[in-house]
């Protein structure tokens, strides 16, 4: 799995908040490759330029960027032949377009267009589980993919 894009000029210049969820996934027993093309390395790991330079590729992409760039994102998914896209999101803009998600259910890929990995983990932190259940009860999680 690899995360693309986890701090640029448009998040939080630190990362960190957006490394939580690497964090949490590579706990939840996922290799995970951070990729982005302005970092080599992110809290002691490598991090690579985009998806076709993570070694033997990846099977999934948590995609916590910018919406702008979800297209370009998507379309590297495809030529890959990667099948599972996540677009975080949270309260506010998010990563998601809803052009990128036609275009993945149009090429097969399975999606989830909303949401933040970290609410689905079991050890996670009081403020995930409060979203979990807010986005539950209003219907802001997707039931199927």
């Amino acid at each position: 799995m690899a995360e693309i894009d986890l701090f640029d000029e448009h998040h939080r210049t630190s990362g960190r908040d957006n490394f939580d969820v690497v964090f949490l996934t590579v706990s939840a027993d996922f290799t995970v490759f951070p990729t982005n093309p302005k970092a080599n390395e992110v809290e002691g790991d490598p991090c690579y330029p985009d998806l076709k330079s993570v070694p033997d590729g990846v099977n999934g992409v948590v995609v916590a960027n910018h919406p702008g760039v979800a297209q370009q994102i998507v379309e590297e998914c495809v030529e890959l032949g990667i099948n599972y896209v996540w677009f975080h999101s949270s309260i506010g803009l998010g990563s998601v377009t809803e052009e990128a998600v036609a275009y993945c259910q149009e090429n097969n890929i399975k999606v989830i267009p909303a949401g933040c990995p970290m609410m689905f983990v079991e050890k996670v932190d009081f403020g995930h589980k409060c979203m979990r259940w807010f986005f539950g009860v209003t219907g802001k999680i997707p039931k199927e993919v």
